[in-house]
């Protein structure tokens, strides 16, 4: 049992990883769209 919660544990956190990696992917991205479109725009 113990050990059960323990795997969820290290997979909660595998996942709370792969979240955050896609979305400063996604912040990322869209930042250097920003930039980009401000840099055309003038």
């Amino acid at each position: 049992m113990y050990f059960n919660i323990k795997l969820c544990r290290c997979q909660l956190q595998l996942h709370q990883n792969i979240d955050k990696k896609v979305v400063y992917q996604t912040l990322k991205s869209s930042a250097i769209e920003m930039i980009a479109g401000l840099n055309f725009n003038i």
